[in-house]
């Protein structure tokens, strides 16, 4: 089963026969797509571009989490789920911690074997919820933050908050923000919006083909947070800035116009 952004209508009457379950979105599929090419002259199926196997990397964590008056009761989920990601990042990851209302408040910066578990909970427990909400100071922030720790490290953007994924992605200003970041160096950024009950409703990820917010499965978004290992032959992550996979992608599109144009000049010749 391969669900493509929105939830089909009926799919659930599908669960007992499902043997695999993919959950992706547009920009994915057309990402697939766009690393196909054909061998020269063989008249062959489309074949993948040559695989980049696996490379590992050094992680930053920039969490952003809503304070503001409309979080009150949801604050402890909100604050659960950033202990959860916290403690599943890597030991060697650099953390960022910043909560906002109408303005933005940084409470932490540093490596995360600095900082223990039960601190980090009495410094979040501290922090009352209260006033307007305006995700943009917070999030402007944790861009600047991620920038200054960027140098050869891989920076994610975790923002928590009860606003949905179609409700950020009009924040033009905001998402014009994340989109220069992701093009200036190494960054992710994704969403888990806490419903009015207190549960996470929606994971969402920046997709930077569309500067938009798109919804995702759990277990999509924990591997693009904590899969250390890429591969250009995996689709179904967001690629990266300086992503090996991109660079396979531009080899092998530079091979294949490369033969494209010989063709063409022997044709022309003959």
């Amino acid at each position: 089963m391969v669900q493509i952004d929105a939830k089909a209508k009926g799919m659930e009457k599908l669960e007992p026969y499902q043997v695999q379950y993919i959950n992706t979105t547009p920009s994915e599929i057309s990402q697939v797509f766009s690393q196909l090419y054909r061998n020269e002259g063989k008249g062959e199926p489309a074949v993948p571009c040559d695989c980049v196997e696996e490379y590992s990397d050094t992680l930053n964590y920039h969490f952003v989490i809503d304070y503001s008056g409309s979080m009150i009761d949801e604050k402890w989920r909100a604050t659960s789920a950033v202990k959860y990601l916290f403690n599943e990042a890597p030991d060697n990851a650099m953390i960022s911690v910043t909560v906002f209302n109408k303005r933005a408040e940084e409470l932490y910066v540093g490596k995360k074997s600095d900082i223990t578990i039960e601190e980090l909970s009495a410094m979040l427990r501290q922090e009352r919820a209260r006033g307007g909400t305006d995700p943009e100071p917070g999030v402007k922030h944790a861009l600047r933050l991620a920038y200054k720790l960027s140098k050869d490290r891989y920076s994610h953007l975790i923002l928590v908050t009860d606003l949905t994924a179609s409700n950020l992605s009009r924040r033009d200003e905001m998402t014009s923000s994340i989109k220069n970041s992701i093009t200036g160096f190494d960054l992710s950024c994704f969403t888990i919006t806490i419903d009015q009950y207190g549960f996470v409703a929606t994971y969402s990820e920046f997709d930077e083909t569309t500067s938009r917010f798109v919804n995702t499965s759990k277990s999509k978004f924990e591997t693009d947070l904590f899969d250390l290992k890429r591969s250009s032959c995996d689709y179904s992550s967001q690629p990266y800035h300086y992503n090996p996979a991109k660079s396979a992608l531009k080899a092998g599109t530079k091979r294949f116009f490369g033969r494209f144009l010989q063709s063409i000049l022997k044709s022309a010749a003959s």
